[in-house]
């Protein structure tokens, strides 16, 4: 807050609680500061009590996404725990949203990348916090197989070392 007097200068400032005698106050914790601002000239002397609250920020907010390590071409979900009244997140590939918990449908490998989220509270308070996203690649699946004559068995073979399931058509 700011006292505006043609002519005069501030002469001394009481803050309560905390009894600082200076212009502003720092380090203060949340809550409801009043400032009286003395002013004295050859012709008169007055004081103007200003008052200051100060409101928390909250926590700094925390993020998630729903995978540890999603794949490329599934769905990236971001996810904030933070009690926020704006959401501001920006990313890779230029991915920006204002939701508090928003999903990039098919994400490809341009979405890796570092994401920031700006969280905002009802006293117009803000804190960010920043986290780095790694997609997996997609599998890829090569199988070989050949013919096999009725009664005779059939080996299927992968070149993936990952989890199979082998549909077997009839």
């Amino acid at each position: 807050a700011s006292v505006n007097v043609t002519g005069i200068t501030p002469s001394g400032y009481s803050w309560s609680p905390g009894g600082q005698t200076t212009s502003s106050i720092t380090g203060q914790g949340p809550g409801t500061y009043t400032c009286v601002i003395s002013f004295t000239s050859a012709c008169t002397s007055f004081t103007q009590a200003q008052v200051v609250t100060i409101t928390s920020p909250g926590t700094t907010p925390t993020v998630s996404v729903a995978s540890n390590t999603p794949c490329v071409g599934t769905n990236l979900s971001l996810t904030s725990t933070s009690n926020g009244t704006g959401y501001a997140w920006t990313g890779p590939n230029s991915f920006s949203s204002s939701a508090q918990n928003p999903t990039i449908g098919a994400a490809t490998a341009a979405a890796a990348g570092i994401y920031t989220l700006v969280v905002t509270n009802a006293a117009g308070c803000s804190k960010t916090t920043t986290m780095s996203v790694a997609l997996a690649p997609s599998p890829t699946v090569t199988a070989t197989s050949g013919t096999v004559c009725v009664g005779d068995s059939a080996a299927l073979t992968s070149a993936e070392s990952a989890t199979h399931t082998w549909d077997w058509a009839t």
